[in-house]
């Protein structure tokens, strides 16, 4: 994905965080978090294992031309089976084939026999970015201030290419709620496209 459009992006120390707003779901956001060093992703995943904090937090990204934009197609997928972990958790009455509460819910297919209870909770997770990008969308906000005669400095130029191993997370922007995390160590520069 590359684009000419501006984002929210912030430089900290050792890592660059880049966040791309879902345009379907404006809540929604894509942060990806690159680190300065191509060997960087241990130190960075080290780094929020050590202070889970930092999934919640708002960080001060600025909304900024990026000079220039890479981000690597990728598609990443998982599935399990949830009802076992559902099961530990203390949820278990639906899991009863004597439950008679989703009788309410679903009719039985012969009455008074075959009670409706689930067997099985299956959850899969996709996320994908390619040429187009992560249906992202881009807003801008202005400020107004008093200031001196002297104009401020342009802040540098920037950049974001994540030709090396990174971290992401897609997470609902008003609560903090993390819905996926993930890594990709291999990011490629394809050639053909």
């Amino acid at each position: 994905m590359s684009s000419s459009q501006e984002f929210n992006y912030g430089s900290f120390e050792d890592v660059k965080i880049l966040r791309i707003p879902y345009e379907s779901k404006d809540q929604f956001s894509m942060y990806i978090f690159l680190p300065d060093t191509k060997d960087g992703l241990q130190d960075l995943l080290q780094l929020f294992h050590s202070d889970p904090a930092l999934f919640h937090e708002r960080f001060n990204l600025t909304l900024r031309h990026l000079d220039e934009l890479w981000i690597p197609k990728f598609k990443i997928s998982y599935k399990f089976e949830a009802h076992e972990v559902i099961k530990q958790m203390g949820l278990t009455l639906p899991f009863e084939p004597t439950n008679l509460e989703l009788s309410r819910i679903v009719e039985p297919r012969v009455p008074d026999q075959d009670m409706p209870y689930v067997s099985k909770i299956l959850q899969k997770s996709f996320i994908e970015i390619n040429e187009e990008g992560t249906e992202a969308a881009a807003w801008t906000t202005g400020y107004a201030k008093m200031a001196s005669a002297k104009r401020p400095r342009p802040p540098p130029p920037a950049k974001f290419v994540a030709d090396h191993p990174f971290m992401f997370m897609i997470r609902e922007d008003k609560s903090l709620a993390v819905l996926f995390i993930g890594v990709v160590f291999n990011p490629h520069i394809d050639s053909s496209a």
